[in-house]
């Protein structure tokens, strides 16, 4: 939108140069006699573009300084993105990291119960066994008990 005001700005400056450039030569040409109405009305015809281009400068100036302004912001705020895509990725890549982490010492987890399952396992069953032994012994004792 100001880019669109900036270029009718500066075409309506070039019209008013071209204007003032043609009455220019047409005085140029014909020489400086007394002036009379057509004349003076020419030289204020002259006088108003001259304002008029003066204007549309000061118009296009400012217009120029608003879309460097707005450059000057879009860069900042690329750069911005920029680092922040940076960070991003950055972050994405420490979450997946975690992530692979994680199952790493989740399945080391599943081996450790697995064997600690297995291990109270077999100390129940060394349990039963032992007590079987010592039943047997306590038979065997009475028995000899008896014997004798």
């Amino acid at each position: 939108m100001v880019l669109q005001s900036l270029c009718k700005q500066t075409e309506r400056l070039e019209d008013c140069r071209a204007r003032v450039e043609s009455l220019t030569a047409l005085l140029c040409t014909e020489g400086l006699p007394a002036p009379n109405d057509t004349e003076a009305k020419l030289l204020e015809i002259i006088k108003g573009l001259q304002e008029e281009r003066a204007e549309q400068q000061a118009l296009t100036e400012s217009a120029e300084a608003r879309v460097r302004s707005a450059q000057e912001r879009v860069s900042a705020s690329e750069a911005t993105a920029s680092r922040q895509n940076e960070r991003l990725a950055l972050l994405q890549a420490q979450v997946e990291a975690g992530i692979t982490e994680r199952k790493r010492l989740e399945e080391r987890l599943e081996v450790a119960t697995r064997e600690g399952q297995e291990k109270i396992i077999e100390h129940d069953r060394l349990e039963t066994m032992l007590a079987n032994a010592r039943a047997k012994v306590n038979c065997w004792k009475l028995s000899v008990d008896e014997s004798v």
